[in-house]
């Protein structure tokens, strides 16, 4: 039987395993297939454009998982579901409904495909808004990141940055901006794979920067209307690609559709000798996680929510981020408030912090109502989300897996009554010795 590499996403955002399509969007498959038609030379074509719906709805609940466990994600998963929907509607005919068990098959022999394709190296230049960078080489996912003091002709900017091409304040952030240069090794079965690599490598460290420059301080703004990143550290707007000589790949570029203008440039008070060896103790202690990958991914989502000058956007993700460190997404609110709140010395005061910002998420999701004093509504609850994140890297309670991590927020916070459970617990593992081995 084929490696399965193409699975449904569930309600919790998990990918989910079973093979019965219980997750699949199976009227979207099969209105796919339903609306797929014949041209003159017998290939299949589609009469309109409302097949690119389908593709969005079907690439979104959609889940690829590589040989390493990674998910592919952006174009070239969209690639795979995109190819294995023509193929079934070839398959079949066209004018016909599609099957998930036909699709996934496809689907699976297509990412079989991708993943047989060779990695070619390549280098992302990308920018952070520092004034300085840590000295030499830095490391991230098996990447090297290195700090460069000008692009000049050794990473030349591709013809698509220029005025006809982009937005005006990406050519002028590409001519003026202050923020460093760095260059990421990097490597994929495509353009993309590569970008993607390097991307998610970059914001791992601004993440664990972030998290050790700014614990515990409260930054205070005014609300004028202007929102700024709760980070100090933020991703610079503009990604290009290289050829491991420098060259341009494909005359293409990343960039952050949300920029608007330059930050202020992090200057850490103490030198970076603190920080980068907290982030070098953090790596090494989440190489031994059995859920290094999934904390990983959590602390990316971290700094991306960090560096969002959009304030609404990232106090809902930041709230998402809770919701997955608690394992209550779907669930009722006062259970992720109980869990959020189980580290913390005074949980009553710390209830009604987090209570508030409840209302402010429902504010935000229901009534589209953003508030006033956005900025500090998001300071708040990366108060309650970074104090998870130290204790997910150090593994106090010794778990192997965030969902067990969530089971241990979810016991009682009261000594005595932890103490009772310990001691019950302990008469029925005696017990259940003593009964012998059991049918």
């Amino acid at each position: 039987m084929a490696r399965p590499y193409v699975f449904w996403r569930a309600p919790d955002g998990r990918s989910y395993k079973g093979v019965d399509g219980k997750c699949a969007p199976r009227e979207m498959l099969a209105s796919f297939g339903k609306m797929a038609t014949r041209d003159a030379s017998g290939k299949v074509a589609m009469p309109n454009f409302d097949f690119l719906r389908i593709l969005d709805v079907v690439s979104h609940c959609a889940v690829i998982v590589g040989p390493g466990g990674d998910e592919l994600k952006g174009a070239d998963s969209e690639g795979i579901v995109r190819g294995a929907l023509f193929a079934a509607a070839e398959k079949i005919g066209g004018g016909k409904p599609i099957d998930h068990a036909t699709f996934v098959e496809l689907a699976n022999g297509k990412a079989a495909e991708y993943f047989r394709i060779a990695k070619t190296e390549y280098v992302l230049v990308a920018s952070l808004s520092v004034a300085s960078l840590p000295d030499g080489a830095l490391e991230s996912g098996g990447r090297h990141v290195q700090a460069v003091p000008r692009r000049g002709d050794r990473y030349p900017l591709p013809e698509v940055v220029g005025p006809m091409n982009l937005p005006r304040r990406f050519v002028e952030h590409s001519r003026s901006t202050k923020y460093k240069l760095v260059t990421i090794q990097t490597a994929g079965r495509s353009v993309h794979e590569a970008a993607a690599n390097a991307i998610r490598s970059l914001a791992l460290i601004r993440g664990f920067w972030n998290l050790f420059a700014t614990f515990g301080r409260f930054s205070i703004s005014f609300d004028d209307g202007v929102s700024m990143p709760a980070g100090a550290i933020v991703n610079g707007p503009l990604y290009t690609l290289h050829e491991a000589n420098g060259k341009p790949v494909d005359d293409l570029c990343w960039t952050d559709p949300d920029y608007a203008d330059d930050h202020d440039l992090f200057k850490p008070r103490g030198g970076w000798d603190p920080i980068e060896n907290e982030r070098l103790k953090a790596v090494s202690k989440m190489r031994r996680l059995p859920y290094r990958r999934d904390l990983e991914e959590i602390i990316i989502r971290y700094a991306d929510a960090m560096a969002h000058s959009n304030s609404s956007l990232a106090f809902l993700e930041m709230w998402s981020i809770l919701e997955k460190i608690t394992d209550t997404v779907g669930a009722q609110y006062d259970k992720t408030i109980d869990r959020a709140v189980w580290v913390f010395a005074d949980r009553g005061v710390a209830s009604e912090a987090l209570s508030a910002c409840r209302l402010r998420r429902n504010q935000l999701v229901h009534a589209g109502n953003a508030g006033s004093n956005r900025d500090q509504i998001v300071q708040i609850i990366k108060w309650f989300v970074e104090p998870h994140l130290l204790r997910l890297i150090n593994n106090e309670f010794r778990i192997r897996s965030i969902q067990e991590y969530a089971q241990c927020l979810a016991l009682p916070s009261d000594i005595k009554m932890l103490k009772r459970q310990r001691r019950k617990l302990s008469r029925a593992i005696r017990v259940v010795k003593k009964s012998g081995p059991r049918a």
